[in-house]
């Protein structure tokens, strides 16, 4: 495999890849993005922006108001 294979993979699923990785806390797979971004390879800015804004609020989110639901049915347990 070289390196084409790689930069093709990204092309097609990296912008999705990005997004799952913004959700669950992607601060190696933003320095990865932002990487590529600087080397004009595969990336452009603004996008990557947008979409790793866009998984971490959501991620974030998400986690909040999981713990709100959950955490409200444990204290009635205890």
């Amino acid at each position: 495999m070289d390196q084409t294979f790689f930069i093709h993979l990204f092309k097609e699923y990296g912008y999705l890849l990005l997004f799952a990785w913004s959700i669950f806390k992607g601060e190696i797979g933003l320095m990865i993005s932002g990487t590529l971004c600087s080397k004009s390879m595969v990336f452009d800015y603004q996008n990557v922006l947008l979409i790793a804004a866009l998984g971490a609020l959501i991620g974030d989110n998400t986690l909040f108001f999981l713990g709100r639901i959950y955490n409200a049915k444990n204290s009635k347990i205890l």
